[in-house]
């Protein structure tokens, strides 16, 4: 199960960066939650509709946006992915990256959650896993 969670994560991410969110949101389960630890729209976010929503209000202050897996593992139902996020603000010619730890949950082989760490290093904590 945990190589199957795995190209269900990476489909995902190269479904965002192909900006064809509604493939990757196919990929999870409808009562889906999003948990982002920082910014104007930090909390929880629950379903593919309001996933949809925070995404396009992710993308809208960007000209170029990507996400790419550095790391990944897996375990029973875990998923950790060390991704590094590019970006462009709109209208500017500096990008600058960040680096976060995106653990995911899965049951019954279908993501269930997502719980974004903006610092990889609590996200191995979380799983009982040492960097």
């Amino acid at each position: 199960m945990s190589q199957a969670n795995i190209d269900c994560v990476r489909r995902v991410y190269d479904a965002l960066n192909l900006g064809g969110f509604t493939h990757a949101f196919s990929e999870l389960s409808p009562d889906f939650e999003l948990t982002l630890a920082r910014g104007p729209i930090a909390g929880a976010h629950t379903g593919t509709e309001e996933l949809e929503n925070v995404w396009n209000d992710v993308i809208a202050g960007f000209d170029y946006l990507r996400i790419e897996i550095e790391r990944i593992l897996a375990e029973d139902d875990w998923v950790l992915a060390i991704v590094r996020r590019e970006q462009r603000p709109q209208g500017s010619t500096a990008s600058f990256s960040s680096v976060n730890g995106h653990l995911w949950r899965f049951r019954d082989g279908v993501a269930i959650s997502m719980v974004n760490h903006p610092d990889p290093s609590t996200a191995f904590e979380a799983v009982g896993v040492s960097e």
